[in-house]
């Protein structure tokens, strides 16, 4: 009896371990934690990366589930007979031991019949055991075929994406390559553009000769500083009065080359030099630079750096990973520029009248002084950290013209009534006057006094950082334009459209400043609520990058008391 109740808990035990309800889960199961544990501490790519390792095992393991598989169904009569008592589990064979158990029962033998339904409950367990090691086996191959499967697909899946992240890094990097390929083609176009431009620079230097030929020739006679019957005051007086020849002296064929080569050179893009017009303080950085034992003093000079950035904003950019200048120049055309003013050119406005174009030219001289450019055509021109001196620029076309940086002193560039406009031009066929403009041009950084913008159009101008005193911008066109971190000193804005005019951050001296600029603006143009002024003290002018340039100003002393524009909201 003992020996058949081992064999009942056996049968219990087995039954529900082959039963698909518990197999199939802890196979599942299992599965689960050799792939997921894995996954789940190092990640899907270890997988990916070990996925022929991780397909070797989980194909050694649907092997060892074939063979083991094999092993119980060639030997399944052994185990049966040693688990069940029986050998042969036909379904036909079941029909005696039943027929059996009817005739002894009937017959009222208990025991025998008793005995004879056992054998018939072990031959009924062996044939369950038989049906539920078929479907295990069968569940349990197709378990691992379908896990198998899975993570074969989610590999190439991710496999797949890994290789979709690649090639968008690929293209991305291609990408960049083109975009540095379309840089160089641009370069490659410019500088061809460059060299043809550059074919008439012999020209250019013949038109040079015969223009110091001909003002020579009209050039009154010198006195010799060194002959001794000169007077003093003679050789005074003449120095005193440098010769100016006009362009109207100039004779027809010269005056004919001259228009021609202005207009034959065409605006390009140059390699630019990466040394070429840095700040003082970039220059100052890289002596610094090279003594790297300094490490105080360096930090000391970047810590004043970074405050002046801070108060007034960044520099003016000097180095560029463009090869080439940020915008198209001629420097042809300031070149002819230059050539007139050295030989002496007082003017130029036969030549405007007739033609001549300075649009674009890039002036490389370091100063212009007492000439006249009054109607030059000279849109997009740049005079960056020139010195400009006396000049007449009324009635100029000079919008998105570049003055970075340059000392601007005497300059008037108002627009011009036609009743003082002088031949060759006549009246403006439509206006009162010829208008200066100056729309979107870039004097940041510079230092502007004593000079005009009357009547001049000046929309979205950029004076930010600049240093303007004394300077009148009456009944100017100032809509849109910048101030932003100006030293501002003694200027007269009567008249002026102020309206969206920016000045938050620029340095006053006057307490009042703002209530006088409300009264002095165009009515209704400027918004005295926007603005607030507070004082400041002494340390916010040394960090200005035009601070050097304060002590020329008239009326401002070391101790005068110091005011910065704020804004107090959006202008829109």
């Amino acid at each position: 009896m003992t020996d058949e109740t081992g064999r009942a808990g056996r049968f219990r035990w087995l039954g529900h371990f082959f039963s698909p309800s518990f197999g199939i889960p802890l196979l599942v199961f299992v599965l689960g934690l050799l792939t997921g544990f894995p996954i789940a501490i190092f990640g899907f790519d270890i997988l990916v990366q070990h996925a022929a390792t991780a397909f070797a095992l989980l194909i050694g393991l649907l092997f060892l589930v074939v063979i083991v598989s094999v092993l119980i169904l060639a030997f399944r009569r052994p185990i049966w007979q040693r688990v069940f008592g029986h050998a042969e589990v036909e379904l036909e064979r079941m029909a005696q031991p039943m027929g059996e158990v009817v005739r002894l029962a009937a017959g009222g033998e208990v025991a025998e019949a008793s005995r004879v339904a056992g054998d018939l409950a072990r031959f009924v367990a062996a044939r369950y055991a038989w049906i539920a090691t078929r479907r295990w086996i069968i569940a349990a191959v197709t378990g691992f075929v379908a896990v198998i499967a899975a993570l074969a697909g989610s590999a190439l899946l991710f496999q797949q994406n890994q290789l979709l992240r690649i090639q968008s890094d690929l293209m991305r990097e291609q990408t960049m390559r083109l975009n540095e390929q379309t840089v160089l083609l641009d370069a490659q176009i410019q500088l061809g553009e460059a060299q043809r431009s550059t074919s008439i620079v012999p020209e250019i230097l013949a038109i040079g000769a015969a223009l110091a030929e001909q003002v020579a020739a009209a050039r009154p006679p010198q006195i010799d500083a060194d002959d001794p019957d000169a007077s003093v005051a003679a050789v005074g007086a003449q120095l005193a009065t440098p010769f100016r020849f006009s362009s109207a002296d100039l004779g027809d064929a010269l005056r004919g080359r001259i228009i021609a080569a202005t207009t034959a050179a065409r605006p390009y893009r140059y390699l630019g030099n990466p040394l070429e017009g840095l700040s003082d303080d970039e220059i100052s950085a890289l002596a610094f630079g090279r003594r790297t034992d300094l490490t105080e003093t360096r930090q000391r000079f970047d810590l004043i750096m970074s405050e002046r950035a801070a108060q007034y904003g960044g520099m003016l950019p000097s180095q560029r990973d463009d090869p080439l200048v940020d915008r198209i120049v001629s420097p042809e055309r300031g070149q002819i520029l230059a050539m007139l003013y050295n030989a002496g050119v007082a003017d130029t406005e036969v030549l405007s009248h007739s033609g001549a174009d300075f649009s674009f030219a890039e002036v490389r001289i370091p100063a212009l002084r007492d000439m006249s450019l009054r109607h030059a055509m000279m849109r997009y021109s740049d005079l960056s950290r020139r010195e400009i001196v006396n000049l007449d620029l009324r009635g100029a076309y000079l919008d998105h013209s570049r003055w970075r940086s340059a000392r601007i002193a005497g300059t008037d560039f108002s627009s011009i009534a036609n009743e003082e406009v002088a031949l060759p031009f006549g009246p403006h066929p439509s206006l009162p006057y010829w208008p200066g403009r100056l729309i979107g041009s870039d004097f940041a950084e510079a230092q502007i006094e004593r000079s005009a913008f009357i009547a001049s159009v000046m929309i979205a101008a950029d004076f930010d950082r600049a240093l303007i005193a004394e300077t009148d911008f009456s009944i100017a066109t100032l809509a849109t334009a910048t101030f932003r971190n100006a030293i501002l000193h003694r200027n007269d804005f009567s008249g002026a459209d102020l309206t969206n005019v920016d000045f938050d951050g620029a340095v006053v001296f006057e307490p009042g400043f703002l209530d006088g600029l409300a009264e002095q603006a165009a009515e209704g143009t400027f918004r005295r609520d926007l603005f607030g002024l507070d004082p400041v003290g002494d340390e916010i002018l040394p960090t200005h990058p035009n601070f050097f340039g304060i002590s020329r100003l008239a009326g401002v002393l070391v101790d005068t008391q110091t005011y910065r524009v704020r804004r107090l909201g959006p202008f829109e």
